[in-house]
């Protein structure tokens, strides 16, 4: 099994967390809509930056996402606020724009959304 990296550090400023509760509306002539369940489980989103104290450092993940997860692959990785053990893939594949920090041309981001069903 997989798992995110150690030197990929989540940054929590801007951290969001938003789930899908997997519900089916249907508009009805007269009175409030129907709502179905559709699946058991619903399917929760994580935003946030993945924070990386060099470049080498977020080339090294570039490696490990092409290569160790192959860009759709699950890992696991923990909660950034309760700390709960998840397994989540990135949404789409993608994992955001790599961009500069400070002006040095150490410390890097990448902006990514991870899912996992709940």
């Amino acid at each position: 099994m997989s798992e995110l990296p150690g030197y990929a550090h989540v940054m929590l400023a801007g951290f969001g967390e938003e789930e899908d509760p997997a519900v089916r509306t249907t508009a009805m002539e007269r009175g409030p809509d129907k709502l179905e369940v559709l699946n058991s489980q619903i399917k929760v989103r994580l935003s946030f930056s993945l924070y990386f104290e060099t470049w080498d450092l977020q080339e090294d993940f570039f490696g490990w996402y092409l290569n160790e997860i192959g860009r759709i692959g699950e890992f696991d990785m923990r909660h950034p606020i309760s700390g709960r053990p998840l397994r989540v893939s990135f949404v789409g594949g993608a994992i955001g724009r790599a961009e500069l920090i400070d002006e040095l041309g150490y410390d890097c981001r990448r902006a990514v959304t991870v899912e996992y069903l709940r």
